[in-house]
């Protein structure tokens, strides 16, 4: 349970994820009365999600809901995690790297996109797909098809490993670390605005990659500005941007989402 590999959906990893928190004690926590973030649990990949979070029990999410959430504060090496700092990390990466910044963008991009859909992965299989060739990030399978041979593949996938290792060395989190971060508080997202019948307003975890998409897009100046204005502070409300539209991964999303049924079961 909650092993990195173990899930195709998010949905399958947000179950798991519920039983695991009451076998703890989630929601005996909350029926007892006990402080807020007075518990934990300790995931396989090292990360504390520390529980009953504040929206569990907050009067807009039992509103919202019709019950309480499954809100947690998510912790990695002793330090609060959330999904601003997960922005800090990706201007982080694209700032301070000594490649071609488009080619940075191009693979947070795909890595960001792959997360998205496909909850603690393993950046082992990540870019298997994927080599560098002329300054740019091209499919395997595509250029087969076009007849590049197998030598100017094979050094376009040994670039490819030596750009990830230097990202890999930037910022706080490794792009493994990162997996495992993003996934955990995306399901959260999702927990604490599952999808419901009859309303289109609550979308779980798209408004997280959504920023996240935001801040790689952003130029230099732009990205040392956010960096410098604390703007992806928690609350900060999300507005989608019409020019990035074709870009977020909406779709993606909607089709794996956790709902809550008839009778206010999360599924």
């Amino acid at each position: 349970m909650l092993q990195t590999g173990e899930y195709a959906t998010y949905k399958e990893f947000g179950i798991d994820l519920i039983q695991k928190l009451d076998e703890e004690g989630f929601t005996e926590a909350i029926q007892n009365g006990e402080l807020p973030k007075s518990k934990f649990i300790e995931t396989p990949q090292g990360i504390i999600l520390k529980f009953y979070g504040f929206k569990a029990i907050d009067v807009k999410t039992k509103n919202r809901l019709k019950r309480t959430s499954y809100d947690c504060l998510v912790q990695y090496r002793s330090e609060d995690v959330k999904f601003e700092t997960i922005c800090q990390e990706i201007i982080r990466k694209c700032l301070k790297t000594k490649n071609e910044v488009n080619l940075v963008k191009n693979i947070i991009y795909i890595f960001l996109k792959t997360i998205a859909k496909h909850p603690l992965t393993s950046i082992d299989i990540f870019f298997k797909e994927y080599f560098i060739y002329n300054g740019k990030l091209r499919k395997i399978s595509e250029e087969r098809i076009n007849n590049l041979n197998y030598e100017v593949i094979e050094k376009g996938i040994n670039s490819l490993n030596i750009v990830l290792l230097e990202l890999d060395s930037i910022g706080k989190y490794t792009f493994q670390e990162l997996i495992n971060i993003i996934s955990y508080i995306a399901v959260i997202e999702e927990l604490n605005y599952p999808k419901i019948i009859g309303s289109k307003n609550y979308k779980g975890r798209e408004h997280c990659f959504g920023r996240y998409v935001e801040v790689l897009f952003d130029n230099e100046k732009e990205l040392k500005r956010l960096v410098k204005s604390n703007a992806f502070n928690n609350g900060a409300q999300f507005i989608p941007k019409k020019e990035l539209k074709e870009w977020y991964f909406t779709n993606e999303i909607e089709e794996d989402r956790i709902e809550l049924d008839n009778n206010k079961n999360y599924c």
